[in-house]
């Protein structure tokens, strides 16, 4: 039981500004270790020197009607993307939170914990932000994210 309280940290961090992001290509991205993945982060440091999130969830759920009927309830009509991750489906909210914004956001989700794992939630809650894969490892998660559905 006490192994559910680790909070394995990313192996390296590295920031990047949205141009040098978007410099990154597929290649460059798959081009690290075994048995590591590139994952982005929800935290975002604005040009006004506020931190800023962009809503990221990791649903455990294979029903994407039960994902999109949730987020319609928390999100409202603001736009994102889901991504079949191969296990998972992923979340990308097309907007910003702010960090109180955020808490909550995060905590919608744990009252329909059949849609997500609340271990999941704790351990983003604990962190700070959210973080999901963007590339794949032949090993442990062969698959790219894919987007199935834009919002």
């Amino acid at each position: 039981m006490l192994s559910g309280f680790e909070h394995s940290m990313p192996l390296k961090q590295q920031g990047f500004t949205r141009d040098a992001f978007n410099v990154l290509t597929y290649d460059r991205l798959n081009d690290i270790g075994e048995n590591q993945v590139y994952s982005l982060t929800s935290k975002v440091s604005c040009n006004d020197g506020k931190t800023k999130h962009i809503p990221m969830m990791n649903f455990h759920s294979t029903s994407t009607a039960n994902i999109k009927l949730a987020l319609e309830h928390i999100c409202g009509q603001r736009k994102g993307a889901i991504l079949n991750s191969g296990r998972f489906f992923h979340y990308y909210g097309d907007f910003l939170l702010d960090e109180n914004e955020w808490t909550n956001f995060m905590a919608e989700f744990l009252m329909p914990n059949v849609l997500i794992s609340p271990r999941y939630i704790g351990h983003r809650l604990h962190d700070g932000y959210c973080t999901l894969r963007l590339t794949s490892d032949e090993r442990y998660k062969p698959n790219i994210p894919r987007v199935i559905e834009i919002l």
